[in-house]
């Protein structure tokens, strides 16, 4: 896969991790209405987009999953169960006892709080069940048959309100999305890709975020797929689709006129894994120095808070990719 057709997805990457730290710290409705209703569909679906199962057999798809997920999710689930039990726990209290963490590890998923200490985490055990789930549906021998079980796998997930372990009935959703990227693969990230001109790119892009932004307020759904909350499913299926796709070709139109960056994007996971226990520091150091820190309304407030935490994030990024990555690559199954 060439670079030019890697960096759009690093582009999208990028935005969609600016829009996950400006979505949790503001908390009006450019954020829980225009910003969760599509940001963690998009994740999946680029997922999809990179993912070549044809590939792996079942034993090399699991043990490669488990290293590249499973791994990371136990380090930064416990470092930062550690961080909160000894650090964050004395100014931010929740009401778990200090073992509760550790069975929402075990359960993978945000149940009754069990991942409070840092929620976001969530996403890398649903990820993994979305893979696993996709990689079953992979072998399915025709592309149709194949999309009637991802929507009723889809509609199943939808109508169950409750977490079920390791994110298995959020996966049923989700899948589709991962599914959809998988199947555009080779529109998007195939030879002929690459010599289309980019303006049609833009102005489809451009056309599908206007219609975004015009019918979120008509549904006005507060997401939050963590917690099974899809608010109008009707409204949460089109504006994930309008959402997703508008952002996609809005970043293969910058690729293809050569506009570079997506550095961010190739390093999505550090930044989703400790971003929120940041964030609350940059937070409560906030309030202690200024005072008035309204992080949550004030959307120049937010931004500079997630520019600080960005910057933060910039020597534990290199810690990670110089030390932590090359010790954990020795622990691979």
């Amino acid at each position: 896969m060439s670079n030019n057709r890697v960096q759009w997805i690093d582009w999208c990457k990028g935005i969609g991790i600016l829009l996950v730290l400006l979505g949790h710290t503001l908390r009006t409705d450019l954020s829980l209405v225009y910003i969760y209703g599509f940001h963690m569909p998009l994740f999946f679906f680029l997922s999809g987009q990179v993912c070549n199962e044809k590939k792996y057999n079942w034993n090399t798809f699991l043990r490669s999953r488990f290293n590249t997920l499973i791994l990371p999710y136990i380090v930064f689930y416990l470092l930062t169960w550690i961080y909160w039990l000894f650090v964050e726990r004395s100014f931010r209290p929740i009401s778990l006892e200090w073992w509760q963490p550790l069975v929402g590890m075990i359960y993978g998923a945000q149940w009754h709080g069990l991942m409070d200490h840092n929620g976001i985490l969530w996403f890398l055990p649903c990820l993994f069940t979305t893979e696993v789930l996709f990689f079953a549906t992979s072998r399915i021998d025709t592309k149709w048959k194949q999309a009637i079980v991802v929507a009723v796998l889809a509609c199943s997930g939808l109508m169950i309100k409750s977490n079920l372990p390791w994110c298995l009935n959020i996966a049923m959703v989700t899948l589709q999305f991962f599914w959809l990227g998988n199947i555009s693969r080779e529109l998007l990230l195939g030879k002929e890709a690459q010599t289309r001109i980019s303006w049609s790119c833009l102005l489809l892009g451009v056309a599908l975020g206007a219609l975004y932004l015009q019918l979120c307020p008509v549904w006005n759904n507060h997401i939050n797929i963590a917690t099974c909350g899809y608010g109008n499913i009707l409204g949460f299926e089109i504006l994930s689709f309008f959402g997703i796709m508008g952002l996609v070709l809005l970043c293969k139109s910058l690729i293809t006129n050569r506009i570079g960056g997506g550095q961010l994007g190739r390093n999505t996971l550090i930044v989703f894994a400790l971003h929120q226990p940041i964030l609350r520091i940059v937070r409560f150091v906030g309030t202690k120095v200024i005072g008035n820190f309204p992080v949550e309304t004030d959307i120049l407030y937010a931004l500079a808070a997630d520019a600080i935490v960005l910057i933060c994030l910039v020597p534990l990024i290199w810690v990670w990719n110089r030390y932590a990555q090359p010790l954990l690559k020795k622990i691979y199954i």
